[in-house]
This record gives structure tokens, sequence and C-alpha cells, in this order.
């Protein structure tokens, strides 16, 4: 009997590894349906766009964090408050913090509820758990560039001529810029993505490939650096490391320096026209993002049901990314 029980324990041992290892690492088929479920939102039908984020949840061993809180509140607006509390307690395991939830006014009401106390017992747990899952001599490197960066863009806004601002540019933040794009490529191309997964940060690294981007049309226009590091960008994201809706915010930066504002590209920072919009579109479906009408459409509906969908380009973009017709 005991060398029963032992064979029994070892079984279940190895049917849980063969779960974990059969977890999906096809990010490209998690962008299609997380798209497919926002379709279905913007279609009203919160049920199935619930059930199709669920299945997804349940095959890759990684979700955003984005889309535990859209999951949460499509649970809570069904009425399904129990699921609403499981997608926050997976969310707090891969980083969802309790600040998070709480600025989430949707969620508000959650906190009146009895399995509120239960989720808060829970919360040390559950944070401890995913804090030992990162990379914490990363983070601190990371962040460090980070508030480099941070140092010489404050003085940079602080300049008024603008010649004097390019100057500086060239000549303090480009250098800086240069030696920290080196040791993130180094870093991608060892560890991976130093975002959200890795450190537990999806500011610092998009930041400062965000800035790299912008210092001036012909020193970008003539940049190696990010040449040779986007093809490691475009690895992340299919690999679940990187958002494409972050990283499509640092290329949009390459664009419209390099362009001097002439060429459009995911609707952003230049506000597109009626013709642009097949490109933008096409543009977004290369990396798995959603397209323009369906961003549209989901800003309507967290209109009119006070869901929050995280959109992205909140930093440029108050609502409906606009269009015009010329």
């Amino acid at each position: 009997m005991l060398k029963l029980r032992f064979l029994l324990f070892i079984l279940i041992i190895f049917d849980t590894l063969s779960v974990a290892a059969q977890k999906s690492s096809n990010y490209e088929a998690y962008y299609q349906r997380i798209i497919q479920a926002e379709i279905l939102i913007t279609s009203e039908k919160y049920a199935e766009a619930l059930s199709t984020m669920d299945s997804v949840f349940e095959d890759y061993n990684y979700v955003f964090l984005r889309d535990y809180k859209v999951a949460a509140q499509l649970a809570l607006y069904i009425g399904n408050q129990q699921k609403a509390f499981h997608y926050l307690a997976r969310g707090i395991a891969d980083g969802l913090s309790l600040t998070d939830i709480k600025n989430n006014r949707f969620l508000q009401s959650l906190q009146h509820k009895s399995e509120w106390n239960s989720l808060l017992k829970r919360y040390d747990t559950l944070r401890h758990a995913y804090i030992n899952k990162l990379d914490h001599q990363l983070k601190n490197e990371v962040h460090e560039m980070f508030i480099q960066d941070q140092k010489l863009a404050q003085i940079n806004l602080r300049i008024n001529d603008e010649k004097s601002q390019d100057t500086f540019l060239l000549q303090q933040f480009a250098p800086q810029s240069e030696r920290h794009m080196r040791r993130l490529r180094r870093i991608l191309a060892q560890k991976g993505y130093p975002g959200e997964k890795l450190i537990g940060n999806q500011l610092w690294a998009w930041t400062i490939l965000s800035h790299h981007n912008s210092i001036s049309p012909k020193y970008n226009r003539n940049d190696t650096l990010y040449k040779a590091l986007r093809p490691l960008l475009l690895k992340a994201i299919q690999s679940g490391e990187l958002s494409p809706y972050d990283f499509a915010v640092i290329e949009e930066w390459r664009i419209t320096v390099t362009s001097e504002h002439k060429d459009k590209s995911y609707g952003y920072l230049n506000t597109l026209t009626q013709k642009d919009v097949a490109r933008s579109d096409q543009l977004r479906r290369d990396i798995g993002m959603r397209s323009i009408e369906t961003t549209n459409k989901l800003v309507d509906i967290q209109q009119k049901t006070g869901m929050n969908f995280y959109l992205e380009g909140s930093m440029w973009i108050k609502g409906k990314i606009p269009i015009h017709p010329h």
C-alpha cells in the first residue's frame, strides 16, 4: 500500500509538470485571442468575451496584468463576483498590487464584499511569491538607468533655447543613451526584455527606448543602435515579454522623429487621416495589436459601462484615436 501511494504521488507530480510544460509560449496566438475577446466586448457579448479570456489564461503561464484587470471587471459586470475575485488573486500572483486594484473605480464595490477580507489575508503570501520570481539585480540596474535618463531629460525640458537644447541632446543626452542602448541589447540577448514579466516594471525600459528614439531627426536617421536592438524587441513580443502596445509607442517615436512628423504609423503621436488608417491597421496587425476601429469601439463601451480597458496611448490621446477626413 505504501508503494502504491508513493507511485500515485509520483504520477500526480509528473502529471502536474506535464500540464505546465503544455502551456503555450506562442504569444502571437495570445494577442489574437485577446483581440477576439475585445471584439466580443464591442458587440456587448460580455460573457462570451470573458469565456475567451478565461481560455487564454489557462493556456499561458504568464498573463499581462492589463488582461487580468479587464477580466475581473467583465466578471463583475455580468454578476460573477466569485470569478472577479479569482482573477484578482491570479493577478496579484503575477504582480497586480493592491493599489492597482483600489484605483480601479469599477472594482471598488468589491471592497464591501466578504471575499475582499479573504483576498486581503492572501495578499501578502501571493505578493511574496511574485516578488521572489523577479530578477532583482536586473531590476535595480534598469531602475538606475531610468533614473539617469530622467535626470538628463528633466534638464533638457528646462532649456528654453532650441539651439542650446539640440547641443545638450547631442553632447550630453545621446552619449548616455547610447550606453543604455548597448546595455539593453546585451540584456535582451542574454535574459530577455526587462519589463513587466521579468522585473515587474513596464515603464523604465520603455521610457529609455522611447527617449533614445526621439533625440533629433538627423541623429535618429543615422542611429544604428536601435536598428540592431529592434529585432530583439520583436522577439520579446513573440515570447510575451513585451506588449505590442508598448513596442508601438517606442517605434512610433522613431518613425515620427526621423520623418519630422510626415509619416504616420500607430496613431498616437500624429493624427491620422482616413487614408492613413489602412496602413496603421496593417502595422498593428503585424505585431498583434487591435485595429483603430476596435480601439475606438472599446472607448464607447468604457463610457457606457464605466469599465476601464486600460487602452494604450492615454498619455497623448484622451478617448478615441482621432481620424481626420483629409
